[in-house]
Protein backbone atom coordinates (compact mmCIF):
# COMPACT_ATOMS: atom_id res chain seq x y z
CA UNK A 1 0.00 0.00 0.00
CA UNK A 2 1.19 3.53 -0.73
CA UNK A 3 2.55 5.63 2.11
CA UNK A 4 -0.14 8.25 1.48
CA UNK A 5 -2.68 5.57 2.31
CA UNK A 6 -0.91 4.50 5.52
CA UNK A 7 1.13 1.68 4.05
CA UNK A 8 4.84 0.96 3.99
CA UNK A 9 5.23 1.87 0.28
CA UNK A 10 6.35 -1.65 -0.60
CA UNK A 11 4.76 -3.33 -3.66
CA UNK A 12 3.20 -6.76 -3.43
CA UNK A 13 5.64 -8.76 -5.56
CA UNK A 14 3.09 -11.43 -6.40
CA UNK A 15 0.53 -8.95 -7.64
CA UNK A 16 3.21 -6.95 -9.44
CA UNK A 17 4.27 -10.17 -11.20
CA UNK A 18 0.66 -10.73 -12.25
CA UNK A 19 0.55 -7.18 -13.62
CA UNK A 20 3.73 -7.77 -15.64
CA UNK A 21 2.28 -11.00 -16.98
CA UNK A 22 -0.83 -9.02 -17.87
CA UNK A 23 1.38 -6.65 -19.84
CA UNK A 24 2.64 -9.63 -21.85
CA UNK A 25 -0.91 -10.74 -22.40
CA UNK A 26 -1.87 -7.27 -23.59
CA UNK A 27 1.05 -7.14 -26.02
CA UNK A 28 0.19 -10.54 -27.40
CA UNK A 29 -3.46 -9.58 -27.74
CA UNK A 30 -2.75 -6.25 -29.47
CA UNK A 31 0.10 -7.14 -31.82
CA UNK A 32 -1.72 -8.61 -34.80
CA UNK A 33 1.39 -8.81 -36.97
CA UNK A 34 4.13 -8.89 -34.32
CA UNK A 35 6.92 -11.44 -34.07
CA UNK A 36 5.66 -12.82 -30.72
CA UNK A 37 2.25 -13.51 -32.23
CA UNK A 38 3.83 -15.59 -34.99
CA UNK A 39 6.00 -17.45 -32.46
CA UNK A 40 3.05 -18.28 -30.17
CA UNK A 41 0.77 -19.38 -33.04
CA UNK A 42 3.58 -21.40 -34.59
CA UNK A 43 4.03 -23.32 -31.32
CA UNK A 44 0.52 -23.55 -29.89
CA UNK A 45 -1.84 -22.93 -32.82
CA UNK A 46 -4.86 -20.65 -33.24
CA UNK A 47 -8.50 -21.25 -32.30
CA UNK A 48 -11.85 -19.71 -33.15
CA UNK A 49 -12.42 -15.97 -33.35
CA UNK A 50 -9.63 -13.61 -32.39
CA UNK A 51 -6.27 -15.34 -32.01
CA UNK A 52 -5.80 -14.34 -28.34
CA UNK A 53 -8.92 -16.38 -27.45
CA UNK A 54 -6.60 -19.34 -27.62
CA UNK A 55 -4.23 -17.58 -25.16
CA UNK A 56 -7.14 -17.07 -22.82
CA UNK A 57 -8.89 -20.44 -23.19
CA UNK A 58 -6.16 -23.02 -23.80
CA UNK A 59 -4.92 -25.21 -20.96
CA UNK A 60 -1.80 -27.20 -20.19
CA UNK A 61 1.51 -27.60 -21.96
CA UNK A 62 4.23 -25.11 -22.72
CA UNK A 63 6.65 -23.23 -20.45
CA UNK A 64 6.04 -21.89 -16.94
CA UNK A 65 5.77 -18.37 -18.41
CA UNK A 66 3.11 -19.53 -20.84
CA UNK A 67 1.12 -21.37 -18.18
CA UNK A 68 1.22 -18.30 -15.92
CA UNK A 69 -0.16 -16.16 -18.74
CA UNK A 70 -2.96 -18.66 -19.22
CA UNK A 71 -3.74 -18.71 -15.47
CA UNK A 72 -4.27 -14.95 -15.47
CA UNK A 73 -7.78 -15.56 -16.73
CA UNK A 74 -8.47 -18.21 -14.06
CA UNK A 75 -7.13 -16.32 -11.09
CA UNK A 76 -7.39 -17.22 -7.41
CA UNK A 77 -8.15 -15.61 -4.07
CA UNK A 78 -10.84 -13.42 -5.54
CA UNK A 79 -8.75 -12.20 -8.46
CA UNK A 80 -10.60 -14.26 -11.15
CA UNK A 81 -11.47 -12.23 -14.24
CA UNK A 82 -9.59 -9.07 -13.19
CA UNK A 83 -7.67 -8.98 -16.47
CA UNK A 84 -10.51 -9.56 -18.96
CA UNK A 85 -12.69 -7.01 -17.21
CA UNK A 86 -10.22 -4.37 -18.38
CA UNK A 87 -10.36 -5.44 -22.04
CA UNK A 88 -13.16 -5.05 -24.56
CA UNK A 89 -13.37 -5.90 -28.23
CA UNK A 90 -13.25 -2.99 -30.67
CA UNK A 91 -14.93 -4.20 -33.86
CA UNK A 92 -13.21 -3.57 -37.15
CA UNK A 93 -14.10 -5.71 -40.15
CA UNK A 94 -15.39 -8.40 -37.81
CA UNK A 95 -13.38 -11.15 -39.47
CA UNK A 96 -11.44 -12.03 -36.30
CA UNK A 97 -14.33 -12.04 -33.83
CA UNK A 98 -16.44 -15.05 -32.95
CA UNK A 99 -20.12 -14.26 -33.38
CA UNK A 100 -21.27 -16.45 -30.50
CA UNK A 101 -18.28 -16.63 -28.09
CA UNK A 102 -16.67 -13.18 -28.01
CA UNK A 103 -18.13 -10.35 -25.92
CA UNK A 104 -18.47 -8.00 -28.90
CA UNK A 105 -21.96 -6.64 -28.19
CA UNK A 106 -22.15 -6.54 -24.39
CA UNK A 107 -20.64 -7.91 -21.21
CA UNK A 108 -21.51 -11.49 -22.01
CA UNK A 109 -21.13 -13.60 -25.13
CA UNK A 110 -24.22 -14.34 -27.21
CA UNK A 111 -23.89 -18.09 -26.68
CA UNK A 112 -24.50 -17.57 -22.95
CA UNK A 113 -27.20 -14.93 -23.37
CA UNK A 114 -29.16 -16.90 -26.00
CA UNK A 115 -28.30 -20.56 -25.46
CA UNK A 116 -31.26 -21.97 -27.39
CA UNK A 117 -30.48 -19.89 -30.45
CA UNK A 118 -26.86 -21.01 -30.23
CA UNK A 119 -27.97 -24.65 -30.19
CA UNK A 120 -30.13 -24.03 -33.25
CA UNK A 121 -27.20 -22.36 -35.03
CA UNK A 122 -25.10 -25.49 -34.67
CA UNK A 123 -27.79 -27.56 -36.38
CA UNK A 124 -26.91 -28.70 -39.92
CA UNK A 125 -30.30 -27.55 -41.19
CA UNK A 126 -29.51 -24.02 -40.00
CA UNK A 127 -26.29 -24.06 -42.01
CA UNK A 128 -28.20 -25.08 -45.13
CA UNK A 129 -30.66 -22.26 -44.45
CA UNK A 130 -27.79 -19.79 -44.28
CA UNK A 131 -26.34 -21.04 -47.58
CA UNK A 132 -29.75 -20.77 -49.22
CA UNK A 133 -30.26 -17.19 -48.03
CA UNK A 134 -26.76 -16.11 -49.07
CA UNK A 135 -27.49 -17.12 -52.69
CA UNK A 136 -30.31 -14.56 -52.93
CA UNK A 137 -29.21 -11.10 -54.07
CA UNK A 138 -31.01 -8.00 -52.83
CA UNK A 139 -31.38 -5.04 -55.23
CA UNK A 140 -31.32 -1.77 -53.22
CA UNK A 141 -33.69 0.88 -54.52
CA UNK A 142 -35.87 -1.61 -56.45
CA UNK A 143 -39.42 -2.49 -55.42
CA UNK A 144 -40.36 -6.13 -54.87
CA UNK A 145 -42.18 -7.63 -57.86
CA UNK A 146 -43.17 -10.85 -59.60
CA UNK A 147 -41.24 -11.97 -62.71
CA UNK A 148 -42.16 -14.41 -65.48
CA UNK A 149 -39.34 -16.96 -65.24
CA UNK A 150 -39.72 -18.32 -68.79
CA UNK A 151 -38.32 -15.18 -70.44
CA UNK A 152 -35.25 -13.07 -69.69
CA UNK A 153 -36.96 -9.68 -69.26
CA UNK A 154 -39.44 -11.13 -66.75
CA UNK A 155 -42.55 -10.03 -68.66
CA UNK A 156 -45.47 -12.38 -69.17
CA UNK A 157 -45.60 -13.80 -72.70
CA UNK A 158 -48.82 -15.22 -74.10
CA UNK A 159 -46.94 -17.14 -76.80
CA UNK A 160 -44.67 -18.89 -74.31
CA UNK A 161 -47.53 -19.52 -71.88
CA UNK A 162 -49.55 -21.15 -74.66
CA UNK A 163 -46.57 -23.30 -75.65
CA UNK A 164 -46.22 -24.48 -72.03
CA UNK A 165 -49.91 -25.37 -71.76
CA UNK A 166 -49.90 -27.11 -75.14
CA UNK A 167 -46.89 -29.17 -74.11
CA UNK A 168 -48.49 -30.16 -70.80
CA UNK A 169 -51.71 -31.33 -72.45
CA UNK A 170 -50.00 -33.59 -74.98
CA UNK A 171 -49.80 -37.24 -74.09
CA UNK A 172 -46.58 -39.26 -74.11
CA UNK A 173 -47.09 -40.78 -77.57
CA UNK A 174 -48.28 -37.48 -79.03
CA UNK A 175 -45.28 -35.65 -77.58
CA UNK A 176 -42.92 -38.26 -79.01
CA UNK A 177 -44.47 -37.93 -82.48
CA UNK A 178 -44.50 -34.12 -82.21
CA UNK A 179 -40.79 -34.11 -81.44
CA UNK A 180 -40.04 -36.43 -84.35
CA UNK A 181 -42.03 -34.36 -86.86
CA UNK A 182 -41.28 -30.78 -85.85
CA UNK A 183 -37.88 -30.78 -84.18
CA UNK A 184 -35.15 -29.72 -86.63
CA UNK A 185 -32.57 -32.31 -87.56
CA UNK A 186 -29.94 -29.64 -88.15
CA UNK A 187 -27.99 -28.24 -85.18
CA UNK A 188 -29.65 -25.08 -83.91
CA UNK A 189 -26.44 -23.57 -82.59
CA UNK A 190 -23.93 -21.72 -84.67
CA UNK A 191 -21.58 -22.73 -81.84
CA UNK A 192 -21.18 -25.86 -83.98
CA UNK A 193 -18.92 -23.64 -86.08
CA UNK A 194 -16.87 -22.65 -82.99
CA UNK A 195 -18.35 -19.27 -82.17
CA UNK A 196 -17.08 -18.14 -78.80
CA UNK A 197 -20.12 -16.23 -77.55
CA UNK A 198 -22.88 -18.68 -76.63
CA UNK A 199 -25.68 -16.10 -76.52
CA UNK A 200 -24.92 -14.90 -80.06
CA UNK A 201 -24.53 -18.39 -81.49
CA UNK A 202 -27.73 -19.69 -79.89
CA UNK A 203 -29.80 -16.78 -81.20
CA UNK A 204 -28.26 -17.06 -84.68
CA UNK A 205 -28.92 -20.80 -84.74
CA UNK A 206 -32.60 -20.35 -83.89
CA UNK A 207 -33.01 -17.58 -86.46
CA UNK A 208 -31.27 -19.56 -89.22
CA UNK A 209 -33.65 -22.51 -88.82
CA UNK A 210 -36.73 -20.29 -89.02
CA UNK A 211 -35.34 -18.42 -92.05
CA UNK A 212 -35.21 -21.52 -94.27
CA UNK A 213 -38.51 -20.69 -96.08
CA UNK A 214 -36.97 -17.38 -97.14
CA UNK A 215 -34.31 -19.23 -99.13
CA UNK A 216 -36.98 -20.61 -101.45
CA UNK A 217 -38.46 -17.12 -101.78
CA UNK A 218 -35.04 -15.83 -102.85
CA UNK A 219 -34.79 -18.58 -105.45
CA UNK A 220 -38.07 -17.47 -107.04
CA UNK A 221 -37.51 -13.74 -106.61
CA UNK A 222 -34.31 -13.38 -108.63
CA UNK A 223 -35.56 -14.71 -112.00
CA UNK A 224 -38.85 -12.79 -111.73
CA UNK A 225 -37.04 -9.60 -110.69
CA UNK A 226 -34.59 -9.88 -113.59
CA UNK A 227 -37.48 -10.52 -115.99
CA UNK A 228 -39.33 -7.40 -114.82
CA UNK A 229 -36.12 -5.35 -114.91
CA UNK A 230 -35.50 -6.43 -118.50
CA UNK A 231 -39.00 -5.16 -119.35
CA UNK A 232 -38.30 -1.86 -117.52
CA UNK A 233 -41.12 -2.56 -115.05
CA UNK A 234 -39.31 -0.80 -112.22
CA UNK A 235 -42.33 1.15 -110.98
CA UNK A 236 -44.37 -2.02 -110.53
CA UNK A 237 -41.56 -3.60 -108.53
CA UNK A 238 -41.26 -0.46 -106.40
CA UNK A 239 -45.00 -0.42 -105.62
CA UNK A 240 -44.95 -4.10 -104.61
CA UNK A 241 -41.87 -3.54 -102.43
CA UNK A 242 -43.48 -0.49 -100.77
CA UNK A 243 -46.62 -2.47 -99.94
CA UNK A 244 -44.46 -5.26 -98.52
CA UNK A 245 -42.55 -2.73 -96.39
CA UNK A 246 -45.76 -1.34 -94.87
CA UNK A 247 -47.05 -4.83 -94.03
CA UNK A 248 -43.61 -5.85 -92.77
CA UNK A 249 -43.48 -2.90 -90.35
CA UNK A 250 -47.00 -3.54 -89.06
CA UNK A 251 -46.55 -7.26 -88.45
CA UNK A 252 -43.06 -6.78 -86.98
CA UNK A 253 -44.59 -4.54 -84.31
CA UNK A 254 -47.43 -6.99 -83.74
CA UNK A 255 -45.39 -10.20 -83.47
CA UNK A 256 -42.13 -8.96 -81.96
CA UNK A 257 -43.32 -6.26 -79.54
CA UNK A 258 -47.00 -6.90 -78.89
CA UNK A 259 -47.05 -10.72 -78.88
CA UNK A 260 -43.39 -10.96 -77.80
CA UNK A 261 -42.35 -13.67 -80.25
CA UNK A 262 -38.80 -12.31 -80.37
CA UNK A 263 -36.45 -13.68 -83.04
CA UNK A 264 -39.02 -16.22 -84.16
CA UNK A 265 -41.46 -13.39 -84.82
CA UNK A 266 -38.83 -11.54 -86.86
CA UNK A 267 -38.19 -14.64 -88.98
CA UNK A 268 -41.91 -15.26 -89.53
CA UNK A 269 -42.46 -11.67 -90.68
CA UNK A 270 -39.45 -11.79 -93.03
CA UNK A 271 -40.67 -15.03 -94.57
CA UNK A 272 -44.18 -13.66 -95.04
CA UNK A 273 -42.91 -10.38 -96.53
CA UNK A 274 -40.74 -12.10 -99.11
CA UNK A 275 -43.44 -14.55 -100.11
CA UNK A 276 -45.87 -11.64 -100.47
CA UNK A 277 -43.44 -10.05 -102.95
CA UNK A 278 -43.11 -13.33 -104.85
CA UNK A 279 -46.85 -13.86 -105.19
CA UNK A 280 -47.48 -10.22 -106.16
CA UNK A 281 -44.75 -10.23 -108.83
CA UNK A 282 -45.96 -13.54 -110.25
CA UNK A 283 -49.56 -12.30 -110.49
CA UNK A 284 -48.34 -9.11 -112.16
CA UNK A 285 -46.37 -11.07 -114.77
CA UNK A 286 -49.14 -13.50 -115.73
CA UNK A 287 -51.77 -10.73 -115.82
CA UNK A 288 -50.60 -9.74 -119.32
CA UNK A 289 -48.96 -6.44 -118.40
CA UNK A 290 -45.63 -7.47 -119.94
CA UNK A 291 -47.01 -7.70 -123.47
CA UNK A 292 -45.37 -10.13 -125.91
CA UNK A 293 -42.53 -10.78 -123.44
CA UNK A 294 -44.88 -13.16 -121.61
CA UNK A 295 -47.28 -15.24 -123.64
CA UNK A 296 -47.70 -18.02 -121.12
CA UNK A 297 -45.83 -21.18 -120.28
CA UNK A 298 -44.17 -22.96 -123.20
CA UNK A 299 -42.04 -26.05 -123.80
CA UNK A 300 -39.58 -23.79 -125.64
CA UNK A 301 -38.34 -22.73 -122.24
CA UNK A 302 -36.54 -26.07 -122.00
CA UNK A 303 -34.58 -25.63 -125.25
CA UNK A 304 -30.81 -25.04 -124.90
CA UNK A 305 -31.33 -25.34 -121.17
CA UNK A 306 -27.79 -26.49 -120.39
CA UNK A 307 -26.12 -23.31 -121.73
CA UNK A 308 -28.56 -21.17 -119.78
CA UNK A 309 -28.08 -23.25 -116.62
CA UNK A 310 -24.29 -23.03 -116.94
CA UNK A 311 -24.47 -19.23 -117.15
CA UNK A 312 -26.88 -19.19 -114.19
CA UNK A 313 -24.61 -21.36 -112.07
CA UNK A 314 -21.65 -19.10 -112.81
CA UNK A 315 -23.75 -16.10 -111.78
CA UNK A 316 -24.81 -17.87 -108.57
CA UNK A 317 -21.21 -18.66 -107.67
CA UNK A 318 -20.19 -15.06 -108.33
CA UNK A 319 -22.94 -13.65 -106.10
CA UNK A 320 -22.43 -16.22 -103.34
CA UNK A 321 -18.73 -15.45 -103.14
CA UNK A 322 -19.53 -11.76 -102.71
CA UNK A 323 -22.26 -12.25 -100.09
CA UNK A 324 -20.33 -14.86 -98.09
CA UNK A 325 -17.29 -12.60 -98.06
CA UNK A 326 -19.00 -9.93 -95.98
CA UNK A 327 -20.85 -12.48 -93.84
CA UNK A 328 -17.47 -14.01 -93.00
CA UNK A 329 -16.45 -10.64 -91.57
CA UNK A 330 -19.04 -10.97 -88.78
CA UNK A 331 -18.16 -14.64 -88.30
CA UNK A 332 -14.48 -13.80 -87.77
CA UNK A 333 -15.45 -11.06 -85.30
CA UNK A 334 -17.04 -13.77 -83.15
CA UNK A 335 -13.56 -15.12 -82.36
CA UNK A 336 -12.25 -11.85 -80.90
CA UNK A 337 -11.72 -11.30 -77.18
CA UNK A 338 -14.73 -9.01 -76.65
CA UNK A 339 -16.89 -10.84 -79.15
CA UNK A 340 -20.29 -9.40 -78.23
CA UNK A 341 -19.18 -5.77 -78.55
CA UNK A 342 -17.30 -6.49 -81.79
CA UNK A 343 -20.21 -8.34 -83.37
CA UNK A 344 -22.73 -5.70 -82.26
CA UNK A 345 -20.67 -2.81 -83.62
CA UNK A 346 -19.85 -4.63 -86.84
CA UNK A 347 -23.50 -5.61 -87.33
CA UNK A 348 -24.50 -1.95 -87.03
CA UNK A 349 -21.93 -0.98 -89.65
CA UNK A 350 -22.99 -3.81 -91.94
CA UNK A 351 -26.65 -2.79 -91.63
CA UNK A 352 -25.78 0.80 -92.51
CA UNK A 353 -23.72 -0.43 -95.45
CA UNK A 354 -26.62 -2.65 -96.51
CA UNK A 355 -29.09 0.25 -96.41
CA UNK A 356 -26.88 2.65 -98.32
CA UNK A 357 -25.79 0.07 -100.86
CA UNK A 358 -29.40 -0.38 -101.99
CA UNK A 359 -28.81 2.61 -104.26
CA UNK A 360 -25.76 0.90 -105.74
CA UNK A 361 -27.71 -2.34 -106.18
CA UNK A 362 -30.32 -0.33 -108.07
CA UNK A 363 -27.54 0.90 -110.31
CA UNK A 364 -26.35 -2.70 -110.60
CA UNK A 365 -29.75 -3.84 -111.83
CA UNK A 366 -30.09 -0.88 -114.19
CA UNK A 367 -26.64 -1.20 -115.73
CA UNK A 368 -26.85 -4.98 -116.13
CA UNK A 369 -30.16 -4.65 -117.98
CA UNK A 370 -28.97 -1.66 -120.00
CA UNK A 371 -25.67 -3.26 -121.05
CA UNK A 372 -27.31 -6.57 -121.94
CA UNK A 373 -30.06 -4.81 -123.92
CA UNK A 374 -27.63 -2.55 -125.75
CA UNK A 375 -25.25 -5.38 -126.59
CA UNK A 376 -28.17 -7.57 -127.63
CA UNK A 377 -29.44 -4.78 -129.86
CA UNK A 378 -25.99 -4.33 -131.39
CA UNK A 379 -25.19 -0.97 -129.74
CA UNK A 380 -21.70 -1.36 -128.21
CA UNK A 381 -21.10 2.41 -127.97
CA UNK A 382 -24.33 2.93 -126.02
CA UNK A 383 -23.36 0.13 -123.63
CA UNK A 384 -19.97 1.76 -123.00
CA UNK A 385 -21.52 5.20 -122.46
CA UNK A 386 -24.14 3.85 -120.03
CA UNK A 387 -21.33 2.21 -118.05
CA UNK A 388 -19.48 5.52 -117.67
CA UNK A 389 -22.63 7.35 -116.58
CA UNK A 390 -23.52 4.66 -114.01
CA UNK A 391 -20.01 4.54 -112.49
CA UNK A 392 -19.75 8.33 -112.12
CA UNK A 393 -23.26 8.62 -110.70
CA UNK A 394 -22.71 5.84 -108.16
CA UNK A 395 -19.38 7.27 -107.06
CA UNK A 396 -20.84 10.74 -106.45
CA UNK A 397 -23.82 9.36 -104.50
CA UNK A 398 -21.56 7.16 -102.37
CA UNK A 399 -19.23 10.08 -101.69
CA UNK A 400 -22.14 12.28 -100.57
CA UNK A 401 -23.47 9.62 -98.18
CA UNK A 402 -19.98 9.06 -96.76
CA UNK A 403 -19.58 12.76 -96.01
CA UNK A 404 -22.86 12.72 -94.07
CA UNK A 405 -21.66 9.87 -91.85
CA UNK A 406 -18.32 11.60 -91.26
CA UNK A 407 -20.09 14.79 -90.19
CA UNK A 408 -22.35 12.93 -87.73
CA UNK A 409 -19.71 10.41 -86.66
CA UNK A 410 -20.20 11.09 -82.93
CA UNK A 411 -24.01 11.23 -83.00
CA UNK A 412 -25.38 8.46 -85.22
CA UNK A 413 -24.24 5.46 -83.06
CA UNK A 414 -26.82 6.54 -80.43
CA UNK A 415 -29.57 5.56 -82.88
CA UNK A 416 -28.53 1.91 -82.87
CA UNK A 417 -27.32 1.05 -79.36
CA UNK A 418 -27.32 2.37 -75.79
CA UNK A 419 -24.19 0.35 -74.94
CA UNK A 420 -21.25 2.73 -74.44
CA UNK A 421 -18.59 0.28 -75.65
CA UNK A 422 -20.57 -0.52 -78.80
CA UNK A 423 -21.09 3.18 -79.57
CA UNK A 424 -17.38 3.90 -79.17
CA UNK A 425 -16.37 1.02 -81.43
CA UNK A 426 -18.86 2.15 -84.10
CA UNK A 427 -17.25 5.60 -84.04
CA UNK A 428 -13.81 4.02 -84.46
CA UNK A 429 -15.08 1.95 -87.40
CA UNK A 430 -16.73 4.92 -89.16
CA UNK A 431 -13.68 5.78 -91.36
CA UNK A 432 -13.62 2.20 -92.61
CA UNK A 433 -17.40 2.31 -93.09
CA UNK A 434 -17.34 5.42 -95.29
CA UNK A 435 -14.44 4.05 -97.33
CA UNK A 436 -16.37 0.81 -97.77
CA UNK A 437 -19.47 2.76 -98.85
CA UNK A 438 -17.55 4.60 -101.58
CA UNK A 439 -15.92 1.43 -102.92
CA UNK A 440 -19.11 -0.61 -102.74
CA UNK A 441 -21.03 2.05 -104.64
CA UNK A 442 -18.70 1.53 -107.60
CA UNK A 443 -18.10 -2.23 -107.32
CA UNK A 444 -21.76 -3.33 -107.83
CA UNK A 445 -21.95 -1.24 -111.00
CA UNK A 446 -18.91 -3.03 -112.39
CA UNK A 447 -20.41 -6.37 -111.35
CA UNK A 448 -23.61 -5.34 -113.13
CA UNK A 449 -21.62 -4.79 -116.32
CA UNK A 450 -20.14 -8.27 -115.89
CA UNK A 451 -23.62 -9.76 -115.51
CA UNK A 452 -24.92 -7.86 -118.53
CA UNK A 453 -21.95 -8.95 -120.65
CA UNK A 454 -22.10 -12.57 -119.48
CA UNK A 455 -18.74 -12.60 -117.67
CA UNK A 456 -20.07 -14.34 -114.55
CA UNK A 457 -17.64 -17.27 -114.71
CA UNK A 458 -14.61 -15.00 -115.11
CA UNK A 459 -15.72 -12.72 -112.26
CA UNK A 460 -16.24 -15.78 -110.05
CA UNK A 461 -12.54 -16.62 -110.43
CA UNK A 462 -11.65 -12.97 -109.78
CA UNK A 463 -13.71 -13.07 -106.57
CA UNK A 464 -11.97 -16.23 -105.38
CA UNK A 465 -8.54 -14.70 -105.91
CA UNK A 466 -9.24 -11.22 -104.56
CA UNK A 467 -11.55 -12.16 -101.71
CA UNK A 468 -10.49 -15.54 -100.39
CA UNK A 469 -6.84 -15.82 -101.44
CA UNK A 470 -5.88 -12.19 -100.75
CA UNK A 471 -8.52 -10.42 -98.60
CA UNK A 472 -9.42 -13.05 -96.00
CA UNK A 473 -5.82 -14.10 -95.12
CA UNK A 474 -4.75 -10.45 -94.91
CA UNK A 475 -7.68 -9.66 -92.61
CA UNK A 476 -6.93 -12.60 -90.33
CA UNK A 477 -3.26 -11.63 -90.08
CA UNK A 478 -4.11 -8.01 -89.23
CA UNK A 479 -6.90 -8.94 -86.84
CA UNK A 480 -5.36 -11.84 -84.91
CA UNK A 481 -1.62 -12.00 -85.57
CA UNK A 482 -0.98 -8.25 -85.34
CA UNK A 483 -3.80 -7.81 -82.79
CA UNK A 484 -5.67 -5.01 -84.60
CA UNK A 485 -8.98 -6.67 -83.75
CA UNK A 486 -12.11 -6.05 -85.78
CA UNK A 487 -10.54 -3.04 -87.52
CA UNK A 488 -7.70 -5.21 -88.78
CA UNK A 489 -10.07 -7.87 -90.10
CA UNK A 490 -12.16 -5.26 -91.89
CA UNK A 491 -9.08 -3.51 -93.34
CA UNK A 492 -7.82 -6.76 -94.81
CA UNK A 493 -11.14 -7.70 -96.34
CA UNK A 494 -11.69 -4.16 -97.62
CA UNK A 495 -8.33 -4.51 -99.37
CA UNK A 496 -9.71 -7.58 -101.12
CA UNK A 497 -12.76 -5.61 -102.31
CA UNK A 498 -10.52 -2.80 -103.54
CA UNK A 499 -8.34 -5.24 -105.48
CA UNK A 500 -11.43 -6.83 -107.05
CA UNK A 501 -12.71 -3.39 -108.11
CA UNK A 502 -9.36 -2.56 -109.72
CA UNK A 503 -9.32 -5.88 -111.60
CA UNK A 504 -12.86 -5.27 -112.91
CA UNK A 505 -11.85 -1.77 -114.04
CA UNK A 506 -8.92 -3.21 -115.99
CA UNK A 507 -11.13 -5.91 -117.55
CA UNK A 508 -13.74 -3.37 -118.65
CA UNK A 509 -11.09 -0.95 -119.94
CA UNK A 510 -9.58 -3.65 -122.17
CA UNK A 511 -12.94 -4.95 -123.39
CA UNK A 512 -13.66 -5.03 -127.11
CA UNK A 513 -17.30 -3.92 -127.05
CA UNK A 514 -17.90 -4.76 -130.71
CA UNK A 515 -16.81 -8.32 -129.98
CA UNK A 516 -19.14 -8.46 -126.97
CA UNK A 517 -22.01 -7.29 -129.16
CA UNK A 518 -21.29 -10.14 -131.58
CA UNK A 519 -21.30 -12.66 -128.72
CA UNK A 520 -24.65 -11.26 -127.54
CA UNK A 521 -26.01 -11.61 -131.09
CA UNK A 522 -25.03 -15.28 -131.16
CA UNK A 523 -26.80 -15.87 -127.84
CA UNK A 524 -29.96 -14.19 -129.09
CA UNK A 525 -29.95 -16.37 -132.21
CA UNK A 526 -29.46 -19.43 -130.04
CA UNK A 527 -32.01 -18.65 -127.33
CA UNK A 528 -34.37 -16.11 -128.91
CA UNK A 529 -35.13 -17.76 -132.23
CA UNK A 530 -35.87 -15.98 -135.49
CA UNK A 531 -37.72 -13.03 -133.96
CA UNK A 532 -34.84 -12.24 -131.64
CA UNK A 533 -32.40 -12.43 -134.56
CA UNK A 534 -34.49 -10.02 -136.68
CA UNK A 535 -34.74 -7.49 -133.84
CA UNK A 536 -30.99 -7.71 -133.33
CA UNK A 537 -30.28 -7.07 -137.05
CA UNK A 538 -32.53 -4.00 -137.02
CA UNK A 539 -30.71 -2.59 -134.00
CA UNK A 540 -27.34 -3.32 -135.58
CA UNK A 541 -28.28 -1.47 -138.78
CA UNK A 542 -29.37 1.56 -136.76
CA UNK A 543 -26.03 1.55 -134.93
CA UNK A 544 -24.10 1.40 -138.22
CA UNK A 545 -26.08 4.34 -139.65
CA UNK A 546 -25.39 6.41 -136.54
CA UNK A 547 -21.69 5.58 -136.86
Amino acid sequence: MKKECGGLGVKDLRKFSLVLLGKWWGRLAKSEEGLWRKVIIGKYGESRGHWFDWVRDSRGGGSIWWRDIQNLNVGDRGNAGWLMEGFRIKLGEGEGVSFWWNEWCGENCLANKFPRLYVLSTNEAAKELQKTIEKVKISPGCADRWEWVHITDGKYSTAIAYAILAKQRRGAEEAKMYKRVWNPSLPTKVATFNWKTASISKAAGILSIWMIPQLFAYAMNYPMAKFLQAQSKMMAMAVIAAAALVLHTLFSWLLMLKLEWGLVGAAVVLNASWWFIIVAQFLYIISGTCGPAWTGFSWKAFQNLWSFARLSLASAVMLCLEVWYFMALILFAGYLKNAEVSVDALSICMNILGWTIMVALGMNAAISVRVSNELGAGHPRAAKLSLAVAVISSFMIGLAISIVFLIFQKEYPYLFSNHTDVQELVRELTPLLVLCIVINFVQPVLSGVAVGAGWQAVVAYVNIGCYYIFGVPLGLILGYKLDFGVKGIWCGMLSGTTLQTIVLFVMIYKTNWNSEASIAEDRIKKWGGEEGSKENNVGKNVEEKET
